[in-house]
Order: C-alpha cells, then sequence, then structure tokens
C-alpha cells in the first residue's frame, strides 16, 4: 500500500509523521494546501507552482497566482535554488505517477482545514493565503474519479478537528476527529491504526 500526503493547512505536520513511517516524499508533502489546489494540480505540474520569481515572499516562501497554496521550506535564495527545486517536484509528480499507476493500493492522507481555527504565526498569512471550506462530498467525487481513472483501490484518511463531520459516513473516505490534529505522534498513530485495520480487513 501506498501512503501519499495531499497535505492540509496543517501539511507539514503530517509530513513529519510520514517520515516517522519511513515514507517516500510526494508533491503535497510540506506545503499550506487548499482543496481547489490539489484538485486542479493533481498528478500535473503544469498546473503546480509556477517557479517564477514574482511569486516568491519573505524570501523563502513560494506563492501560486490565486493563493491556493504556499511552498515553506524548499529554498533560501530561490534565484540561485530554483533549478533544484523544480528538480525535486518533477522527481515528486514522477514517483506520485508511479504510485497511481502501479498495481499497489494507495490511502491519501489529509489534514482537513478548519477556518475556525487561526494560523499561526498570527496574521502571517493573511494576505499570502485565500483559505477555502473544504467539501467531503467533493473530496468523494475526487477519490471515485481516480478510482475509476487508474482502476485501482484509493482511500482518503482525512484527519479533522471537526465533530461536526467526522461522524459521517462515505464511501472510501475515513473519517477521524482529533483534537490533536497538529501533533506528528498523534498524526503517526491515526495513520497506523487505519492502515492496520485496512489490512486486517481483507
Amino acid at each position: 500500500m501506498k501512503i501519499i500526503s495531499l497535505g492540509g493547512i496543517g501539511g507539514c505536520d503530517l509530513a513529519n509523521a510520514l517520515r516517522d513511517l519511513n515514507q517516500p516524499a510526494y508533491p503535497y508533502d510540506w506545503l499550506i494546501t487548499t482543496q481547489s489546489f490539489i484538485i486542479n494540480s493533481f498528478n500535473d505540474l503544469s498546473n503546480f507552482f509556477a517557479f517564477n520569481e514574482a511569486y516568491v515572499y519573505n524570501n523563502s516562501n513560494l506563492l501560486v497566482y490565486n493563493k491556493k497554496a504556499i511552498m515553506l521550506h524548499d529554498f533560501n535564495d530561490f534565484t540561485l535554488q530554483k533549478e533544484e527545486v523544480l528538480a525535486k517536484y518533477t522527481r515528486r509528480f514522477e514517483r506520485l505517477n508511479e504510485s497511481l499507476t502501479s498495481n499497489d493500493e494507495i490511502l491519501f492522507i489529509r489534514i482537513y482545514d478548519n477556518l475556525q481555527e487561526e494560523l499561526i504565526p498570527k496574521n502571517y498569512y493573511d494576505s499570502i493565503l485565500i483559505r477555502e471550506e473544504e467539501s467531503i462530498d467533493i473530496w468523494e467525487k475526487f477519490i471515485n474519479y481516480n478510482r475509476s481513472k487508474y482502476n485501482k483501490n484509493i482511500r482518503l484518511l482525512i484527519i479533522t478537528s471537526r465533530d461536526d463531520i467526522s461522524s459521517k459516513t462515505y464511501n472510501n473516505i475515513i473519517l477521524v476527529y482529533t483534537k490533536d490534529h497538529k501533533n506528528n505522534k498523534i498524526i503517526y498513530n491515526i495513520i497506523q491504526d487505519t492502515i492496520n485495520s485496512l489490512q486486517s480487513s481483507k
């Protein structure tokens, strides 16, 4: 089973948990991402970041034109490191495509954005990120579309701090509620428990 991050507003906490699980890096691991950015850029590097100096913010962040995602940890000097960063994400998209076209099942994981929670550092993201209300129905359509397109078993684990959605049931989506969704040890345990449950149900 391939374990692949679809990021989130707390995507870096998820990436740390996946690193502890010895998982390779994929395109969305270390980013802040909205739902629409994931869906519009999925397995398509041309709809990802523009890798253009015009979108560099505060020397170390890269934005997208519509402020729906932020690259946080990939460079200190974009002009000098641009080709290196582009090459790294090209490899990650290639890895994603290889996973999608392999015979392995896939478990995507997403940290669901809770708009009631303020981002830290306070006010830092106000002018560079436009958050959006996520929709489980849209995620379900996304998963079902890719199950059909790649003819394989694909599921999505959503980790959320919103208890109003965690009790709902969807096809191929697993919802887990926790107040500690920014704690990579808690995320690690949730992922491991989910993997164990899926494997034991076969």
